[in-house]
């Protein structure tokens, strides 16, 4: 990984604790436990909108939280409530108490999010953070994903043969072991070690950089309309499988398979020769991956059996290869444009608007596949993806060095 000496306990405890939060092992059975309890997939869908408001509700008190008190307490809060989350919904639970499940781990998702990368990104302070921060955060993501697809192949063969609920057990007790690598993290912010307090984090800062700057609108525009694709994409796997009559250990591994090559595209997009390519040829590479993921799925509409799983599969490989190519460069492209200690309040922004589409998505596919109208739903994907290309891509600040 060629990380300096001085950083391997930084990178240690970071890629560990990625790992752990990413022990799906539930991934590839949750629908199928949920609707074998008496939850309708309209209910399923619908918490996969509420996660999306909840996401609205909550992703800046958490990034203010994050920033004004220390990103590893919030790591640490949002490891507690996804672990409470998991347990609630293994419980055997009613319709009402899915919804508050996935209330929960969306809570603690938002804790997390932006708060693990303005971590990493001022604990890499010196010579050329940026790519120091591209390397780390993209391995991470390779490690995350391989842990995440291993987990699930595991976990649906545990759900197979022994207990269809079991691994929401099994995930909630490997997401625990996260704690114990967050203290290997940097117990606080560079501002906070220095002044011995908290700086009280400002709002009105990030929005201001947005409004006028081009180069940060850009990157938060692309971060947000490629995490609707990544995040509604992969709500519409499972139901789209299903409907092909693919058993649940099947899924899994083919689910697996995905996120393997999810891995390849991060590993891609950190290789020097990778990193060093203008930003308009990254990104005309992760919208063509997105392009090529809706279109096979459209096609399979007129298909049906055998040829629907295939082109289906197709398919999601390359949404999660976009997934890959796409992860690391545009974190880092928003972490550069942007300089000022919210840096966790702006990526959590960003994550609240992409919740707000994404939110509006899922509930109006899971109206679509209450109705059993399956294909209608890569519709509104197409749309985002139609949209990030309008938006254009990353005009290059005055006087600075041009991305591309």
């Amino acid at each position: 990984m060629g990380v300096p000496s001085g950083q391997r306990r930084l990178a240690f405890g970071f890629l560990g604790f990625k790992a752990a939060r990413n022990l799906g092992f539930h991934v590839a059975v949750l629908q199928p436990f949920l609707l074998s309890v008496g939850v309708p997939i309209e209910t399923v869908f619908l918490g996969l909108a509420v996660m999306a408001v909840t996401g609205v509700a909550m992703e800046v008190p958490t990034g203010a939280f994050a920033d004004a008190f220390g990103r590893r307490t919030s790591l640490a809060a949002g490891t507690l409530v996804k672990c409470a989350s998991y347990m609630l919904l293994f419980l055997d639970p009613t319709p009402l108490q899915a919804m508050l499940g996935f209330v929960l781990m969306r809570t603690g998702e938002a804790f997390v999010s932006g708060a693990d990368s303005a971590l990493l990104y001022d604990a890499l302070k010196g010579g050329d953070q940026g790519r120091a921060y591209q390397k780390l955060e993209g391995w991470a993501y390779i490690v995350e994903l391989v842990v995440y697809g291993a987990a699930a192949a595991a976990g649906s063969l545990v759900a197979s043969r022994v207990d269809l609920g079991l691994p929401l057990l099994m995930t909630a007790v490997g997401t625990s072991l996260g704690i114990g690598f967050l203290l290997l993290l940097p117990r606080d912010m560079p501002e906070r070690r220095a002044t011995g307090h908290a700086r009280r984090p400002s709002l009105a800062a990030p929005l201001r950089a947005l409004r006028g700057d081009p180069m940060l609108r850009a990157a938060f525009v692309h971060f947000a309309a490629f995490a609707v694709l990544v995040n509604c994409g992969t709500a519409l796997y499972q139901p789209l499988m299903m409907a092909q009559d693919v058993n649940v250990a099947w899924f899994g591994l083919a689910y697996a398979a995905l996120v393997l090559i999810d891995a390849g595209g991060v590993a891609l997009s950190g290789t020097a020769r990778a990193q060093a390519l203008p930003r308009r040829s990254t990104l005309r590479a992760v919208h063509a991956a997105f392009l090529l993921f809706l279109a096979p799925c459209l096609l399979a509409g007129w298909t049906g059996g055998a040829m629907a799983i295939v082109l289906i599969q197709i398919g999601f490989a390359f949404h999660a290869l976009g997934d890959g190519l796409q992860h690391a460069p545009v974190r880092r492209w928003l972490n550069q444009a942007f300089e000022g200690p919210e840096r966790a309040t702006l990526i959590s922004l960003a994550t609240m608007a992409s919740s707000l589409v994404a939110g509006a998505i899922n509930a109006c596919n899971g109206f679509l596949l209450g109705q059993g109208w399956l294909w209608p739903t890569c519709m509104p994907l197409l749309a985002v993806l139609a949209a990030s290309v309008v938006v254009g891509l990353p005009v290059r600040r005055p006087g600075a060095p041009s991305g591309g």
